[in-house]
């Protein structure tokens, strides 16, 4: 009898094996351009070249001063001032004599996203934004717009000021950061256009099992469908990959049939191009056995088989060697020209050769979509953040807040059971999603 391991004790072995794997993982990059890099994980801290904005810039449309020149403006003593340039967003500023004359102070009039002008005479900084609404027009003409301001303007008011986004070598996204839109808008903002992320991890899901309706065809016999269900494990478990900046390729639902698991495993396994299997297989105890039987005619090696949760019991974490050992007989799951063998199914899109990878993993999952997904989100999703170089993840505690006799007899009677009575923590955990 199999003795199951305990979950620390899954995870530190899948943990151990993905650091020895991420270190070679590591040595490689892309560089891609922005709108290709989300989803994918960087290479290297992303820090701002300089700081953004580079300089201060106006919120508001309005007209530009020197704050200490209005500090005793009110409304029974307002302050006058001439408007003598404008600026729109976009423009370099403009240096402009801002000594008194006549009695009326100098202003300039800017835009949205405008710099503030370059004070010519005093060498004061034009600091403060006074919106249109706030200033009274007196009087235009010859002498130009004369306004009229009661309150004076707080230089933090109305503008972004320069450094306020990132400072120079400000941190945007870690090492190892999963990259999301956010990011792209922030690393576009201080001008770059492109980044290094490392290479895509490439994953290989299959579901095995004979009341699947197989993707597969057999020349001379079809499945009733009445009797077969649909794959719903596979297509949602590579999608869970993508999700997680991985490329995950539905590789098909298989009978379960060892000759033709074997054979199809050992054929991608010819190819090199998968970092990580994930196979599913069982309905009613969840066992692997077919996964199981090929991984030992592959010369492969498995870590556990059996694990102290529920759901997800039975799954399986194995390594695999790249090229399998060879076949002991003549058939293959391919003739030499490509084409499916007539002994065998005929097999769903396959990739086309790519640059070779290492070794690969391969997880077995039970076939109950429920116990797919927890095994999915607690053993493999570990495994891919940290194969990818991400951090690795740390375990968040619950506390239970009622018993689960009290939760049945609540359910029992009919009686409603609050969410905070279930598990006291922040929602922002209860999500059950593989990004998290």
């Amino acid at each position: 009898m199999t003795i199951p391991v305990t979950f620390n004790e899954a995870r530190k072995l899948i943990s151990r094996i993905a650091s020895a794997k991420a270190l070679q993982f590591a040595e490689a990059e892309d560089i891609v351009s922005l709108e290709h890099s989300v989803g994918r994980v960087t290479k290297n801290d992303l820090r701002s070249p300089s700081p953004t904005p580079t300089f201060d810039t106006a919120t508001v449309a309005g007209y530009a001063v020197v704050s200490s020149n209005l500090r005793e403006a009110s409304e029974s003593r307002p302050a006058q001032l001439r408007v003598i340039g404008i600026m729109n967003a976009g423009d370099p500023p403009i240096e402009v004599e801002d000594a008194e004359v006549e009695g009326l102070l100098s202003c300039v009039e800017i835009q949205i996203g405008s710099p503030f002008p370059i004070s010519k005479t005093t060498g004061v900084r034009y600091d403060g934004c006074i919106p249109h609404q706030h200033a009274r027009i007196i009087r235009e003409g010859g002498e130009g717009r004369i306004l009229e301001v009661s309150t004076p303007p707080l230089t933090s008011w109305h503008k972004r000021i320069a450094g306020s986004d990132f400072r120079e070598g400000g941190l945007i996204l870690q090492k190892g950061g999963l990259v999301a839109p956010k990011h792209i808008m922030a690393w576009a903002s201080v001008g770059m256009r492109e980044m290094a992320v490392l290479k895509t991890m490439r994953v290989g899901v299959m579901s095995i099992g004979s009341e699947l309706k197989t993707t597969l065809v057999q020349p001379n016999q079809i499945p009733s469908p009445a009797y077969k269900i649909a794959d719903a494990n596979g297509p949602y478990l590579a999608a869970a990959m993508r999700e997680m900046g991985a490329e995950g390729d539905y590789l098909g639902a298989f009978p379960s049939d060892n000759q033709v698991v074997v054979s199809f495993l050992r054929e991608m396994l010819a190819k090199e191009y998968y970092d990580i299997f994930v196979v599913t297989e069982g309905t009613l105890s969840g066992k692997q056995d077919q996964t199981q039987r090929a991984i030992r005619a592959l010369g492969g090696e498995v870590h556990f088989n059996q694990v102290a949760i529920s759901p997800g019991s039975s799954a399986m974490f194995a390594s695999l060697q790249s090229p399998a050992v060879p076949e002991t007989g003549n058939q293959r799951f391919y003739h030499g020209d490509a084409s499916p063998s007539r002994h065998f199914y005929t097999p769903p899109k396959t990739p086309a050769n790519g640059p070779k990878r290492g070794p690969p993993v391969i997880f077995g999952l039970p076939g109950a979509p429920i116990a797919s997904a927890a095994c999915m989100r607690f053993l493999v999703t570990p495994y891919v953040k940290q194969f990818s170089g991400m951090p690795e993840e740390e375990a968040m505690l619950a506390r239970i807040a009622i018993t689960p006799g009290e939760a049945f007899a609540r359910q029992s009677l009919g009686q409603s059971q609050p969410q905070d009575l279930v598990i006291e923590g922040s929602a922002q955990f209860d999500i059950f999603r593989h990004g998290m």
